[in-house]
């Protein structure tokens, strides 16, 4: 995860990771049956200044956030 938009598909969710600013590092997540249900979550950096990219803090954070929002929107 380093200054990039990653994206993925689970569960019938497709979601996105954006870290082109940097910091805050932008969640999107979108049902695919449904493009209307779709949410956004700005993660603000807890250790902004490291040297060599993020820290495992908010690496770790980030992925916590998305399992959470493909769970809460997924296709039952």
């Amino acid at each position: 995860m380093f200054y990039k938009i990653k994206k993925g598909n689970e569960s019938g969710v497709k979601w996105q990771i954006d870290t082109m600013k940097i910091n805050p590092i932008i969640i999107r997540v979108e049902r695919e049956d449904d493009p209307t249900i779709k949410e956004k979550y700005e993660h603000s950096l807890y250790f902004p200044n490291c040297i060599w990219g993020y820290d495992v803090s908010d690496v770790q954070e980030v992925n916590n956030i998305l399992d959470k929002l493909i769970d809460k929107h997924k296709i039952k």
